[in-house]
């Protein structure tokens, strides 16, 4: 029997990463492809990461993308296993939800977003980040996906047709059979969205137990089997914290696969398009550990266009070439202060621009002038911190997908690109709020000491 290929569906590209080297680490081969795909994108994997680009998404869009991926997903025997969503919920998670569970007949989603290694625990149905409620943290600011209610079932009612429920803690703690009946009982005709607390790896593992023993099925059974989005199962929605223990029940049988060799270099390329507090605290310290060459991207001339973008591009150049003689740690960035945001908003209200758009036209100058930086340097790999950057660079690349490796901190993933202008290239991609203070310094370090 052919073994079956596995699929997670991820709402951006850090996700997929963060997400798809949980079933890496567990000896999965894993790709996390970047754009459009195809059957032969996917030759030799066990799982597929699928980055639908949703997360800034309106809802309407994000229903359409995620039926459309479900729908090649199904023509192509793919097996759905798991829907990655953002720890803290940025995004139209519930129409995504309302997709998934129409298009592969499923009536119910569990979902815990929790990601307790990175501080995000669900307790009460409130989502904590690092203690603080999500809402009153920096996600609530977030200039593209604010996240304003930090009562996730409160959060998805607004956001999906179906009934949402909530499962406590008390429930997790008492066991997986425990909490498989509260999950019979949460189940509504018309399909309904289930979440449940947890506040460490332990509850998580019970999570997915209690998903394997619902009647007539979740996709994990007892002996690991998948089942194909059969009427009436259920699906998985979570961060990497979830993905983790799923990851583990997947592997019965399956081969390690090994690491990925290649020459040495002395640079190390890194970006940073997020402006997360996190990693801007990360690229700090950074610059106190490394002999770095810092690169701040002239915002208003990306914006403009034109002879002063041409202008701010020859400055960068410039830099570069130091960089390529002295064999630092080159850092392309933007200023990330609250100030130099609402300047940035601010220009882009000038050239009529939106949010959205202002964000977008950042990552693309990013990349345009990392992409440049490659041509010109030999390096031990990329560090990329920001979904909408990091994809935006992959592109530039002609990179179909990142063959999933190990892992630098808890959803920190490291891989190679399996196509494009640089197959090979080590690249190491961060979601903007995750890791700890000294998690950039360590993807720098990780990439040097590689063979």
């Amino acid at each position: 029997m052919e073994k079956p290929l596995y699929a997670v569906i991820a709402d951006d590209l850090t996700g997929a990463g963060d997400t798809g080297v949980q079933f890496a680490r567990a000896g999965l081969r894993t790709r996390a492809l970047i754009g459009t795909w195809s059957v032969h994108a996917v030759q030799g994997a066990d799982v597929v990461v699928i980055n639908t680009e949703s997360r800034a998404l309106e809802p309407e869009e994000a229903y359409e993308r995620i039926a459309r991926t479900a729908a090649e997903l199904r023509a192509a025997g793919a097996i759905p296993i798991y829907k990655k969503i953002d720890s803290t919920m940025r995004g139209p998670v519930g129409a995504e939800l309302d997709a998934l569970l129409d298009m592969f007949g499923l009536d119910m989603a569990i979902v815990c977003p929790a990601f307790p290694d990175n501080g995000r625990i669900l307790i009460g149905g409130y989502l904590l980040v690092s203690g603080q409620p999500v809402a009153r943290t920096a996600i609530g600011r977030d200039p593209v996906a604010p996240v304003r209610e930090s009562h996730v079932p409160t959060l998805l009612a607004s956001q999906t047709r179906r009934s949402v429920r909530h499962i406590g803690l008390q429930v997790v703690e008492a066991g997986a059979e425990r909490l498989c009946t509260a999950l019979g009982a949460a189940r509504q005709p018309g399909g309904s969205v289930v979440v449940i607390d947890a506040v460490s790896d332990g509850d998580l593992e019970v999570i997915v137990e209690a998903a394997s023993m619902v009647e007539s099925g979740s996709f994990v059974t007892h002996a690991g089997s998948v089942v194909n989005g059969r009427k009436g199962g259920v699906v998985l929605v979570g961060s990497a914290g979830l993905a983790r223990p799923l990851a583990r029940r997947l592997t019965a049988g399956l081969r390690r696969h090994p690491g990925t060799s290649r020459e040495a270099r002395r640079i190390v390329l890194v970006v940073v398009g997020s402006v997360n507090p996190v990693s801007r605290e990360q690229l700090a310290w950074l610059t106190s550990q490394q002999d770095t060459l810092v690169v701040h991207l002239d915002v208003n001339a990306a914006l403009q266009g034109g002879d002063a973008w041409q202008q701010a591009k020859h400055s960068v150049r410039q830099v570069v070439g130091r960089a390529a003689t002295e064999g630092r740690v080159l850092v392309l960035t933007t200023r990330g202060d609250p100030a130099d945001v609402e300047a940035a908003r601010r220009a882009g209200s000038a050239h009529s621009l939106g949010a959205v758009e202002v964000a977008r036209r950042i990552a693309e100058a990013l990349a345009e002038v990392a992409a440049g930086a490659l041509d010109r340097l030999k390096v031990a790999g990329v560090v990329l911190t920001g979904g909408d950057t990091a994809r935006a660079l992959l592109d530039r690349l002609g990179a179909a997908g990142i063959d999933l490796i190990s892992e630098v901190q808890p959803g920190i993933p490291a891989g190679t690109l399996n196509s494009g202008r640089r197959p090979g290239l080590w690249v190491i991609t961060k979601a903007g709020g995750f890791g700890s203070r000294e998690a950039l310094a360590l993807a720098v370090e990780y990439l040097l000491r590689l063979p």
